[in-house]
């Protein structure tokens, strides 16, 4: 049926399957990204319980490594942030190109129409 469709609506039935590809990557980073400020919000509430006597220790590489409360805490506040930022932009571009994938998903649609009728 392809060698039926003219080449112009060959070309955005390709560019309609890849941008579905992307959005779906996109959307699968997204959900880590969500998952990843779901584990420091909780680190965060476990840091604050502990007394700064306490040993805190983080991975870094292979290793683990000691650290204070204050450092702990200002480390997940700044991944928080970085990962909040990534998340926003992300979530921007997903929005953008659900609405270019709409918008071609529409054309598609309507020169089938078009062709059926």
């Amino acid at each position: 049926m392809s060698r039926d469709l003219p080449p112009d609506l060959q070309q955005k039935i390709r560019n309609f399957q890849v941008m579905q590809g992307n959005l779906q990557g996109l959307n699968e980073q997204k959900y880590t990204m969500e998952d990843q400020l779901k584990e420091i919000s909780t680190a965060k509430e476990l840091v604050e319980k502990l007394s700064n006597e306490t040993s805190i220790y983080k991975s870094i590489g292979g290793l683990m490594v000691q650290t204070s409360k204050d450092k702990a805490e200002a480390d997940l506040k700044e991944t928080e942030e970085t990962i909040s930022a990534r998340l926003k932009k992300i979530t921007m571009t997903i929005e953008r190109t659900q609405s270019k994938f709409d918008e071609l998903k529409n054309e598609i649609n309507n020169s089938l129409k078009n062709r059926a009728g």
